[in-house]
């Protein structure tokens, strides 16, 4: 039965406001729950993704199980699980690894758990959602701290929130919210002591507290992933178009900028 579902697509996609994608079929269902299995266990199996299910011609036995586990109380983690399993997408270790992900993140500490899930969001080009969860990890991470901590372990909590505040940095720095970032950098305190936020700073505004080898190594990175950008991709084929036929080089160019401006907005 599971060999069947395999190469089905629905006629109407399912769509998830989380990711502000359209799903046609299990294996892209499958896949995301694998990339992103703590933006998945928030809600992505619910009463209308078992309607979709049934209603799309996927599985109507896999429709029926889901609906009987959402009104039985089942876990979120678990309707993953059954969906992965029944779809025979993922390979076996894909779903213990899956498995052993969703049973590892339920004895996380709140902070690092709402860290995990920014970082999905961040990797998804989801920036909104992602800073939103850095920043309830940021609060969660000062609650944990409690009253009167010994010097160790204030030293811990400012080398976490260091890194979560790197973490929103670089958040802006993909929106281009330049006083932003440097805001937040700020806010770090204790210059030269946390490595990542003086690369950022460097890379903002061209000083920090590094070593001149350092800066160097930082530059060099720069200039590669500038060259990758202007040399591959659409930006490569824009620039080509640009010397020759104007009417194809202006639709081409036009076409980039719709694209990038949907791909903007899926960041909000």
């Amino acid at each position: 039965m599971a060999m069947l579902l395999c190469g089905k697509r629905a006629n109407a996609p399912f769509f998830w406001e989380k990711l502000n994608i359209r799903l046609y079929s299990l294996e892209e269902v499958c896949y995301v729950i694998r990339k992103y299995p703590l933006i998945a266990v928030d809600g992505l199996v619910g009463e209308a993704f078992a309607d979709w299910v049934g209603t799309s011609g996927l599985s109507d036995a896999l429709s029926k199980e889901l609906l009987e586990g959402i009104r039985g109380g089942e876990s979120s983690e678990n309707l993953l699980l059954t969906v992965v399993q029944t779809a025979n997408y993922l390979t076996m270790g894909e779903i213990r690894a899956l498995s052993e992900t969703l049973t590892r993140v339920r004895s996380m500490k709140p902070y690092d758990r709402l860290r995990l899930t920014g970082k999905m969001y961040y990797e998804a080009g989801r920036l909104s959602a992602a800073f939103e969860r850095f920043r309830e990890a940021l609060c969660e991470r000062e609650k944990a701290l409690g009253h009167g901590p010994d010097e160790l372990e204030l030293a811990i909590f400012q080398a976490d929130r260091a890194d979560i505040l790197c973490d929103m940095v670089a958040v802006a720095m993909l929106r281009f919210d330049v006083p932003g970032a440097l805001k937040l950098l700020d806010s770090i305190g204790s210059a030269g002591r946390f490595r990542r936020a003086e690369e950022y700073r460097y890379l903002i505004t061209g000083d920090a507290f590094l070593s001149e080898e350092d800066k160097d190594a930082l530059k060099e990175k720069k200039r590669k992933l500038e060259m990758k950008a202007r040399t591959t991709g659409r930006a490569k084929k824009v620039k080509d178009l640009s010397g020759g036929d104007y009417v194809k080089f202006a639709s081409y160019a036009g076409n980039v900028l719709r694209e990038w401006k949907q791909e903007y907005r899926r960041t909000v």
